[in-house]
């Protein structure tokens, strides 16, 4: 093991702070004729006066635990005043509770960034940055690098501290003073305990509770320092100290293993005290646990650990638990339903409110299962995005039947619902929603007016005798615009007095008008477009004409073609129309310079300059996916017409290996032209064809298979 990791886990300070019986603190804010009295808060009276969570250290005097019973305990104690705890759905209440210890982990936060909420009344803290920031600020105040040395201490925010392996604070402060080393790690925990003792004393300040709390260099030894000197105290750890922690300290005692582990260690190894962990080489741990467990391990026995503090003031997860013992055990699908549903409905309350303040939304749910004489089972699912009580205790009930199908229908000791790995919930207030995307882009001028539509009528000729800026106009407008304007004409030349009789312009009529409209240049776009808008109406008025609707439906149903084209047909789809029947390609080019298309180069395909930068993006994502997911790229040319002549040649190189690797038909070994008695053959006298036929008759019978059927 390198040494710089040894010194770099020494150069951090962590503190522990724990509230002492905090329940009972809390009841005793709220009842203050309970303080220095022997009090308990206990939850439920159903079964021998309730379960106790909370003793104060007078109850502790005489003999009262949190292994008894509410009755246990006064009849240890009878002058005992048991607090209970508040039920809401037959389950205990710890609302307050929670709402206590977020006022203690508000006051933390001013003294450090870095505080991580273990539980409901115990927080780390990491106060590395604190200390050097302190040292620093010693250091420029000073004509001397004070840095390595201890500068000056409040002693009266060491009150209540004690140092293990030492007598006393005074004691172990001055052994470093006279050192002729600077101990600039004690030197850190010394400014730490500093800063532990102002900080506890806010928290009595702002919210009148006690806490104990623990420094250390990592958070296994602040939790383990911590309880050492309770209530109302803090202990400091220095790591010439660790050896005699280590001596006292059970194994099952230290955070991470309490578990399999721990059980492994006493069991095979016959580890008891985490001195005896120290025994052990780093290579025999690893042979015995695995490289990293026994790195782990033979670290830890020298008093190393490097997890960090992670700043969390929130709960990492949100659940409730239901005990359910003796005579009280669900045995029945029924009862299991019915507290199922009392366990979603509070789950939800407390992560519903837990959104509105802080603004976060749950993504698991986790169901934990206690079947009697069986170990405890949990199994997750997701959580309902609108927080439906209903909803998510079906969703549990669901994975509750999945158990009861593969164990049985069991009785059950306990259930438990919790809501976990909570994710920030993202703003979209702000967002542009996706109608908005669909909007008419409005022009520098004036909108373009109902009647450019071909086919809509409009009454109200104000609207069209308006002067439009063509220049401002998108190409779809200015291509609307001159169907509407072909249409017009072929309206006018085709009015009949007589009303049976309509005349249906020929599809040579309608292609040249409708051609003939395109401009050639921007600029007579722009001058035609302007002069059309400045002295002619858009539709002509009910009152300019004497046709009825019959009459010029025609002029709005015709088509090129022979299925006829609906009026809301777009006019950019009537002039491809028109061109498709147009003789030569010269002119379908010409119309679709006009329109503004483009032929892709890689797949054939026509679109607009505007829907042409879409495609190009959707051939760039084709080839960044596969890309990404290790496929074969492909190639740049994926036009029909090259995929079908590469087609065409690798079927022709394919044919033709397969008959390089024919034998002959002969039995024997010669050559192709040995007959099979192994005389010579006579060739046939026919002439051989030339290469230019045989390619020709090759390329025939290669066409006549891949090739358009006749």
């Amino acid at each position: 093991m390198a040494l710089s990791t040894f010194v770099e886990s020494t150069n951090r300070v962590i503190a522990l702070v724990d509230m002492d019986c905090f329940y009972v603190q809390v009841e005793e804010r709220d009842d203050p004729s309970i303080k220095g009295t022997p009090a308990a808060v206990v939850q439920y009276k159903t079964y021998k006066g309730g379960g106790i969570i909370a003793v104060n250290y007078e109850a502790r005097a005489k003999g009262v635990s949190r292994q008894m019973r509410g009755d246990d305990a006064q009849a240890a104690c009878p002058e005992i005043k048991l607090v209970r705890v508040p039920e809401t759905r037959g389950k205990a209440d710890l609302t307050k509770y929670r709402d206590a210890g977020r006022e203690v982990i508000q006051v933390l936060t001013e003294f450090s960034s870095c505080v991580e909420r273990a539980s409901i009344d115990e927080a780390y803290i990491d106060l590395t940055e604190a200390v050097e920031n302190r040292l620093s600020e010693i250091s420029s105040n000073s004509e001397l690098d004070l840095a390595s040395y201890l500068p000056p201490l409040n002693m009266d925010c060491l009150v209540g501290s004690f140092v293990l392996g030492y007598d006393s604070t005074e004691t172990w402060l001055e052994s470093l003073r006279e050192s002729e080393i600077p101990q600039l790690d004690d030197i850190k925990l010394a400014i730490g305990a500093e800063i532990v003792g102002k900080m506890r004393e806010a928290v009595y300040k702002k919210t009148s509770f006690r806490c104990s709390a623990g420094i250390a260099h990592n958070k296994v030894l602040a939790k383990l320092v911590c309880g050492i000197n309770k209530p109302n105290k803090q202990t400091v750890l220095p790591h010439r100290s660790v050896p005699q922690l280590w001596s006292s300290t059970k194994v099952s005692k230290v955070r991470g293993l309490g578990g399999k582990l721990g059980d492994y260690l006493i069991g095979s190894l016959g580890v008891e005290n985490m001195c005896d962990l120290g025994k052990f080489t780093e290579k025999e741990l690893s042979s015995q646990l695995g490289a990293k467990t026994g790195m782990w391990l033979y670290r830890l026995s020298q008093g190393y650990d490097d997890e960090t503090v992670t700043p969390r003031q929130l709960p990492k997860s949100i659940g409730c638990n239901k005990n359910f013992f003796g005579p009280e055990a669900l045995k029945t699908k029924e009862k299991v339903k019915f507290w199922i549903t009392q366990l979603a409905a509070e789950v939800v309350e407390r992560i519903q409110r837990d959104l509105e303040m802080n603004n976060r939304r749950a993504k698991s749910l986790t169901l934990h299962v206690k079947f009697e004489d069986q170990n405890p089972l949990s199994r997750t699912c997701g959580v309902n995005p609108q927080y439906n009580p209903e909803r998510i205790a079906g969703d549990a009930y669901s994975i509750m039947e999945k158990l009861y199908q593969t164990l049985g229908v069991l009785p059950i000791n306990s259930l438990g619902l919790i809501a976990s790995k909570f994710e920030d919930e993202i703003d979209t207030s702000s967002y542009t929603k996706i109608n908005a995307f669909f909007k008419t882009k409005p022009t520098s001028s004036s909108n373009i007016p109902d009647a450019a539509v071909v086919g809509v009528e409009n009454d109200d000729s104000s609207n069209s005798e308006k002067n439009l800026d063509s220049s401002s106009l998108p190409p779809i407008a200015v291509t609307k615009r001159v169907a509407q304007d072909a249409l017009d004409k072929l309206n006018e030349s085709n009015k009949k007095p007589s009303t049976g009789d309509v005349n249906i312009p020929s599809a040579n009529s309608v292609e040249s008008e409708l051609v003939n409209q395109i401009p050639t240049t921007p600029s007579t776009t722009s001058s035609k477009l302007a002069e059309s808008f400045t002295n002619n109406n858009l539709t002509p008025k009910k009152s300019d004409t004497n046709e009825s609707k019959e009459q010029r439906k025609p002029f709005f149903s015709f088509s090129v073609t022979a299925p006829p084209t609906s009026p809301r047909k777009s006019p950019r789809k009537l002039v491809t129309a028109a061109v498709r029947n147009e003789e030569g390609p010269s002119k379908r080019a010409e119309i679709a310079q006009v329109v503004g298309e483009e032929e892709c180069e890689r797949c054939g395909k026509k679109f607009s300059s505007r829907e042409m930068k879409v495609h190009k993006d959707y051939h760039a994502a084709k080839d960044l996916y596969r890309e990404i997911n290790d496929l074969p790229p492909l190639d740049f040319d994926l036009r029909p017409e090259t995929l079908r002549k590469k087609e065409i040649e690798a079927s022709a190189l394919e044919r033709a290996a397969r008959a390089a690797q024919k034998r002959p038909r002969g039995r024997g070994k010669g050559s192709a032209s040995s007959s099979k008695r192994g005389k010579p053959m006579k060739l046939p006298t026919a002439a051989v064809p030339s290469s230019s036929s045989s390619a020709q008759s090759q390329s025939r019978t290669i066409d006549s298979y891949f090739g358009p059927k006749s």
